[in-house]
């Protein structure tokens, strides 16, 4: 009965070791209060140049319990949970710069074209056969990927990554 108690205090104190120098060498997820839009609108054209890296995330506190997790943020700038806001009047061309700057490959899905609203939405069908398998973009590791697309119909919209397809 001891052991089994001693060899899990001893795994919690070598997991709470292990935080604590993550903590030191990574960066922290700053809290996105969606006010300042990303990148920079010139001529029609929003440039926005993002990276996705392992970034320190304090859920309620900083101080208190933490997260490794992957986050967005503007190349050069902390990451930010949620990422960085692209906001642009309709109809706007986006040119967006991903860099993978994790230990592995990523899906980012919602860097596209949204349809006009007077559109009639699509029926529902395999998620592989949809226009957004086909506007995924898979990004391995250390690569980085351009993708250029018009905003389309006005309305909030978010891009995620995902860790597999």
């Amino acid at each position: 009965m001891f052991a089994p108690r001693f060899a899990l205090l001893a795994s919690n104190i070598l997991f709470l070791g292990a935080t604590s120098v993550i903590g030191q060498t990574m960066p922290t997820a700053m809290c996105n209060d969606n006010r300042v839009p990303a990148g920079s609108l010139a001529s029609g054209v929003l440039n926005v140049h993002l990276e996705a890296r392992p970034a320190i995330w304090y859920p309620n506190e900083i101080g208190k319990t933490s997260l490794v997790v992957s986050a967005f943020a503007e190349e050069g700038r902390a990451p930010q949970i949620p990422g960085p806001l692209l906001r642009v009047p309709a109809g706007v061309e986006i040119s967006a710069t991903i860099r993978n700057s994790l230990d592995h490959t990523i899906y980012v899905h919602g860097l596209a074209s949204r349809p006009e609203a007077s559109s009639q939405p699509a029926p529902l069908v395999d998620p592989t056969t949809t226009q957004d398998s086909a506007d995924t973009l898979e990004i391995p590791v250390g690569a980085v990927k351009q993708v250029r697309f018009k905003s389309g119909a006005a309305g909030s919209y978010y891009y995620c990554l995902a860790t597999s397809y």
